[in-house]
């Protein structure tokens, strides 16, 4: 009958549907911001790599201890506690390149994604020009919702770029 070719199609539309954003959300997702700071490369890069800085600065991170020995370096270990619509989800933190004041680069291993941050610092003067990028890749049946939420995570970045600009500034802005 008519209705039963109808609920045929509009079933096999689903699962076509639903297989070409899987195959979508599978790609990664690159998304990038810049700033500029009227403060040293130093005092940027401290906030970068500190545990309890970083609390400042990166939306919903709730907790983060570095589980490595001193100093902070390529090879060096962070668990850190996210709040992700009201649920507490854990990340293994390893940083994967630090070069101090210059670059550090860190991947966060999540049961539904993993994702790397790359911080890029160049001196300029009395300023520094920080370029964050992030690299996602949705794992599982998160990646259906990964196309949906690109400009939610851009404006994220966006903040999280913003934030660092304003602590480093308010940090580099007093009087000692």
């Amino acid at each position: 009958s008519g209705t039963t070719k109808l609920f045929l199609f509009l079933g096999v539309a689903l699962v076509v549907a639903l297989f070409v954003l899987w195959y979508l959300g599978g790609t990664k997702s690159v998304y990038d911001a810049r700033v500029t700071v009227d403060a040293t490369p130093e005092t940027v890069f401290a906030l970068l790599v500190d545990a309890d800085s970083r609390k400042k600065w990166q939306t919903n991170l709730t907790d983060s201890k570095l589980i490595t020995e001193l100093p902070i370096q390529a090879g060096s270990r962070f668990e850190s506690t996210f709040d992700v619509d009201n649920q507490q989800v854990s990340s293994v933190d390893d940083v994967l390149l630090f070069d101090q004041n210059e670059v550090v680069s860190i991947r966060h291993t999540q049961p539904a994604m993993v994702s790397t941050s790359i911080f890029k610092l160049t001196q300029s003067g009395e300023q520094t020009s920080l370029v964050y990028t992030v690299k996602e890749l949705h794992v599982g049946w998160h990646r259906i919702a990964a196309p949906m939420q690109k400009s939610k995570t851009q404006a994220r970045i966006d903040n999280e770029i913003l934030q660092i600009k304003k602590l480093a500034e308010s940090s580099a802005n007093k009087p000692e």
